[in-house]
């Protein structure tokens, strides 16, 4: 059973990035008719969803993985980052902080971190968002890196602060 659904999964998730997200969509809805309990399927198709720009179906894809897998923090960031691209910022940081309350590792908690302070930016919730992403960027370059230039971050970047948080080293860096 779940080697057909990993199977299928991987061919929808390929033509999903070739940009045949029709048909990715028809496959997806196939495996649920068979698989309706399987949150990986849901994901999958809140992916296709994002891809297409269908932000509330994505939302209600994600929610449906969410009812199978209440638990996994990278559902409720999925579901975060679809609320966003709706404009419901509040939707977006309840979810990343129940992903960030779920995360099981430092990279999980990190990413929520992340997401939270760009919500919290586009929020106009600047200390917020500084308290955040400052523990996003602790120690970890590539995550300033990402900082840098994502756009989320803008109503943010003019603040001293945020240069000071991109320019901090690593503490590994200086032994």
């Amino acid at each position: 059973m779940s080697d057909e659904i990993g199977d299928e999964l991987l061919r929808a998730s390929k033509l999903k990035d070739a940009g045949q997200l029709d048909l990715a969509k028809e496959l997806l809805k196939s495996l649920l008719n068979k698989f309706p309990d399987d949150w990986r399927i849901w994901n999958e198709m809140g992916h296709c969803h994002l891809r297409i720009g269908d932000y509330s179906d994505a939302v209600s894809s994600f929610e449906k993985a969410l009812e199978i897998e209440p638990e996994l923090p990278g559902l409720w960031s999925n579901k975060g980052f679809a609320m966003k691209e709706m404009g419901n910022l509040n939707g977006a940081i309840d979810a990343t902080h129940r992903a960030k309350s779920f995360a099981k590792n430092s990279q999980d908690e990190k990413m929520a971190h992340y997401n939270l302070a760009c919500y919290l930016s586009l929020s106009g919730k600047n200390e917020q968002a500084f308290e955040q992403l400052s523990l996003a960027c602790a120690d970890d370059s590539q995550i300033r890196e990402w900082a840098k230039h994502d756009s989320d971050l803008n109503p943010i970047r003019s603040d001293p602060r945020f240069s000071e948080i991109m320019n901090r080293p690593d503490s590994d860096s200086s032994t």
